[in-house]
């Protein structure tokens, strides 16, 4: 029972906590000497989940690299709910480019003052749009791939885990709740 519950829990959630990788400071600390940090202008905000009472949002903003090339990307974070009026339509913060040629990035909830270097917002809309590849994650400047895939072609070698983890829950639930026999 409890296999199918932790199944069901992972089936429900994937999609909602699909790419989300807060990087540790090492890794933030390394992405920033080796992309630099550059400018985001937070476009809009959804809120769709909740992970340890924290908002889980897709932040559409349009973010501008050290080097000047702008782009508008959507990227989903946890965001701590305390800070979370930080982060409204409008807001000005750092990013963290994640990569040197991809769209991923964090955006930190360090606020700045370097409109100029952003497009209007009237412009934005002449900005590309550069969205992260889907169900990839980044880590150490790399997009990696889940060992699954996450996609339609994958779903049979998903069910096929899912069962098997269920039978085996199951398996070592008889083992361990039926009484063992005593000879004689």
């Amino acid at each position: 029972m409890i296999a199918i519950g932790v199944c069901s829990f992972l089936l429900a959630s994937r999609h909602a906590l699909d790419g989300i990788h807060r990087p540790t400071t090492p890794e933030l600390a390394v992405a920033r000497s080796r992309y630099g940090v550059g400018v985001a202008r937070v476009d809009g905000i959804d809120r769709i989940a909740e992970l340890n009472g924290d908002p889980v949002c897709d932040l559409a903003v349009t973010a501008v690299r050290p080097s000047g090339e702008a782009f508008r990307t959507v990227t989903r974070q946890v965001l701590p709910l305390v800070r979370l009026q930080q982060f409204q339509p409008g807001t000005t913060h750092a990013a963290v480019f994640l990569t040197d040629d991809g769209p991923e990035l964090v955006v930190l909830d360090e606020t700045v003052d370097r409109r100029h270097s952003l497009p209007d917002e009237d412009a934005s809309s002449r900005v590309p749009l550069r969205l992260r590849e889907a169900h990839t994650l980044v880590r150490h400047g790399r997009r990696i791939k889940p060992l699954l895939p996450t996609s339609r072609s994958g779903r049979v070698w998903r069910v096929a885990l899912y069962l098997a983890t269920c039978s085996g829950c199951a398996a070592a639930t008889i083992v361990l709740v039926t009484p063992a026999a005593t000879p004689g």
